[in-house]
This record gives structure tokens, C-alpha cells and sequence, in this order.
């Protein structure tokens, strides 16, 4: 395959996480990543081999054997306090190098959803638009005498 390059013109070129899928793609096998990080809101996990790492919603981490226990009922992280520390401590390594870039970037998103007012209306166009002006001026008019 190609190799990747270190630097373009005087900037250089930090390498990227992963491995190449080409042994797949040509039809051979290759060894499994020895950790795969994951992260969604406030949850978060850990894989190496069978062992699984979870905490939902920034709760206590959840120590799962995936071979003997692939629905995950079975947690193992009181019996093995020394894996989930290891564990944890490698994704939080993994976790400070998410999302770092360099040079500048853009402003987040707003993480706020503004909902949709929808108002009940039984006529459409103008001209109903020009019916509701005139009788809310009739009833103001009504009103102040």
C-alpha cells in the first residue's frame, strides 16, 4: 500500500489512528484490534478481546466477559477491581486524544433543539390571513368602547 506522508510542504502531517483494511479486502484475515474505544454522550466503553467495559451516562464502570456473557447480565467489575482500573485508565489515555485538532477550528454546535410551534388553522392564503386581521380589529374596536 501507499505510505502515508509525514509532512506536506513545511506543515507536518500527524499520523492517522486505525489499520489498514486491505488484508480484508483481499481476502485474508488479520489479528483483531487489541482495544476499540467508544464514546456517545455520556456513555461510554472499552473492548480488549472478551473483555468489555461500559459505563452509561457518566455511571460506575460495568465489567463484561463477552464469551461467556454476550447480553451483558453478568457484571464482573467487583470480582476484577484491577482490569477495571487498567481499562479505565486506557480510556481515558484514548479519550484525551478524541476530537484534539490543531490550527483553527469551528465554533460547536449548539447542542439545543429549538421544537417546532405548529398554530391550528382552518382556512390557508392570504385572503384568510386578511378575514383573522379584520375581525381581531373589529373585536379590539369592540372591546374599547
Amino acid at each position: 500500500g501507499a505510505k502515508y506522508p509525514e509532512q506536506i510542504e513545511d506543515r507536518r502531517i500527524d499520523p492517522l489512528q486505525g489499520r489498514s483494511l486491505a488484508p480484508i479486502f483481499s481476502g485474508t484475515t488479520r489479528d483483531p484490534h487489541p482495544s476499540l474505544y467508544f464514546h456517545f454522550g455520556t456513555d461510554r466503553a472499552l473492548r480488549q478481546g472478551p473483555w468489555k467495559l461500559v459505563s452509561a451516562k457518566r455511571g460506575r464502570w460495568e465489567l463484561y466477559n463477552m464469551d461467556h456473557d454476550r447480553t451483558e447480565l453478568n457484571d464482573l467489575a467487583a470480582e476484577q477491581p484491577e482490569r477495571v482500573a487498567t481499562m479505565a485508565g486506557q480510556w481515558f489515555r484514548l479519550a484525551r486524544n478524541v476530537d484534539r485538532l490543531k490550527g483553527r477550528q469551528l465554533a460547536p454546535v449548539r447542542n439545543q433543539i429549538t421544537p417546532l410551534r405548529f398554530r391550528k388553522s382552518t382556512k390557508s392564503g392570504a385572503a384568510a390571513t386578511k378575514k383573522r386581521k379584520k375581525k381581531k380589529r373589529a373585536k379590539k374596536n369592540s372591546n374599547s368602547t
